[in-house]
């Protein structure tokens, strides 16, 4: 496959979820944000995986990859994520539920924001301070934070202990008894009204 063929010995393997412009984050700021990404990649001598968001059609992220420069990137779309992040070495992202699948699999993770949308992302995710992903922000070094997370097992241990962490926080119960307490609720709120 596309993806084995490309694969070198000793090169990092750089994951990037894509994700889509939205209140938060325009296009342009989303565009800025996947060329530093590439930058890193290109400046670490990684290579870069990218994993197009279901919604996105797979030519629109293949063409502005590669406007930005991307050009030996690898592009995948239907996979097991957590397969993927877990043979990848560090993955990027903006913001995504998809980072639960990096947290599960193990691996290193980076988020890059605007700088005006970081509070508001930290409010509805909690990836920062609870699961210890750091965030750079448009102006900041992803280089040697990208270095960091790849070369210092310790710091990839407290983030991989966040990440599980966050995990087992937000993932709640699975006893199997989640049709249970769903049909309870419903029957308290029909009750109540």
């Amino acid at each position: 496959s596309n993806f084995e063929n490309k694969i070198q010995d000793g090169v990092p393997l750089v994951l990037l979820l894509t994700t889509y412009a939205d209140a938060l984050i325009t296009d342009g700021q989303l565009k800025k944000i996947y060329s530093k990404m590439i930058g890193a990649v290109n400046t670490i001598g990684g290579q870069l995986v990218i994993k197009v968001h279901l919604q996105t059609p797979l030519n629109e992220i293949k063409s502005l990859f590669e406007d930005l420069g991307a050009t030996s990137a690898i592009f995948i779309r239907d996979t097991d994520l957590i397969k993927l992040s877990a043979a990848c070495d560090l993955a990027y992202m903006v913001h995504t539920t998809a980072a639960h699948n990096v947290l599960m699999a193990q691996t290193p993770l980076i988020a890059v924001q605007p700088q005006e949308a970081q509070a508001q992302l930290e409010a509805i995710y909690g990836f920062s301070q609870t699961a210890k992903i750091p965030v750079v922000a448009l102006d900041g070094d992803l280089i040697a934070i990208s270095q960091d997370l790849l070369k210092n097992k310790s710091r990839q241990k407290i983030q991989i202990d966040a990440g599980v962490r966050y995990l087992e926080e937000h993932s709640g119960p699975s006893d199997g008894k989640a049709t249970e307490r769903f049909a309870e609720k419903i029957q308290e709120l029909l009750k109540s009204s």
